[in-house]
């Protein structure tokens, strides 16, 4: 959740819509090069997480990444660099790379600062700040663990199980140019839009159309692993006259993949009731067990 906060129209005053793109949130003051931008959004991308701790979580990384900012503005070992320095070091947690925007947006607004923007002060700073990590979390979350990395394992998982050693390789390479692209963008966005490119993009519908294609895009990914590399097979033979075979007359010929679905299923099914997935695993080590020695199930 997040709030946005809009001043309050003068009563009988018409509404005007702008349909201007928003604008930056204040001109650049010319200190503040290309080369700083890409070193701060650098420095962020690798080292957001830099002296990780329970504490302060990735506050010291925010702060590491302010450091070409500052440099500009302060001098070395002064007062206002060690207050600067420390004011950024609080608690912050987000996703890493979409909230780059919010690095961009906060080095913009410590320029403006610098410039004696009027209203732009420290709490200013930090209430921006605080208030965006959350939903770009819940966004770079989703994304980035819920979605990209799974299918992006499970594509090249498969290629790799053939033997082939590009799988691992491609996939490295994949990710770190995903990461390292989307890291940059929204750096940039943050920096050069301001808030209002931020608000827009999570109030607009896109980034819901994309998650919500990227999950139906999950699943038929995961239904078609478990089809191929969920291998469960009933060895169980009814006697008689003619042996009937459970699996190849019946299974196979109905439906050869029933039993993966239903393991698949049962599983989900657990977790869904509060089983860790510790647990499911021990459980499917026992049910191994026992249906290997008594021949419910066949290799």
């Amino acid at each position: 959740m997040y709030l946005q906060f809009k001043k309050k129209e003068e009563k009988n005053e018409t509404q005007i819509i702008d349909d201007e793109p928003p604008a930056p949130i204040a001109k650049s003051s010319g200190l503040i090069t290309r080369s700083d931008l890409i070193r701060s959004s650098i420095i962020w991308g690798f080292h957001a997480q830099g002296a990780y701790n329970y504490e302060r979580m990735q506050g010291i990384g925010f702060a590491h990444a302010m450091t070409p900012f500052f440099k500009k503005f302060y001098q070395e070992e002064s007062v206002e660099m060690s207050q600067a320095l420390q004011r950024h070091t609080g608690f912050y947690n987000t996703s890493n790379q979409f909230a780059a925007a919010v690095t961009g947006l906060i080095g913009a607004m410590e320029e403006q600062k610098y410039l004696g923007a009027e209203g732009m002060d420290e709490e200013a700073i930090t209430a921006v700040k605080t208030s965006l990590m959350g939903p770009l979390a819940g966004i770079g979350d989703t994304v980035m663990q819920g979605i990209l990395t799974p299918l992006l394992l499970s594509f090249f998982i498969g290629m790799s199980r053939g033997g082939n050693v590009l799988g691992p390789i491609l996939y490295l390479i994949s990710m770190t140019v995903i990461v390292l692209g989307i890291n940059h963008f929204s750096f940039m966005l943050g920096y050069k839009k301001g808030s209002e490119a931020i608000l827009t993009l999570l109030e607009g519908g896109l980034i819901n159309r994309f998650i919500d294609g990227a999950k139906v895009m999950g699943c038929i990914v995961i239904g078609g692993l478990v089809a191929s590399y969920v291998t469960v097979k009933t060895g169980i033979i009814i006697p008689g006259n003619t042996p009937f075979n459970l699996q190849e007359q019946f299974f196979d010929v109905i439906l050869p993949g029933a039993i993966p679905l239903l393991l698949t299923l049962g599983c989900y099914k657990l977790i869904d009731k509060g089983l860790s997935t510790t647990k499911v695993m021990l459980l499917l080590i026992i049910v191994g067990i026992i249906g290997s020695l008594t021949t419910i199930l066949a290799v």
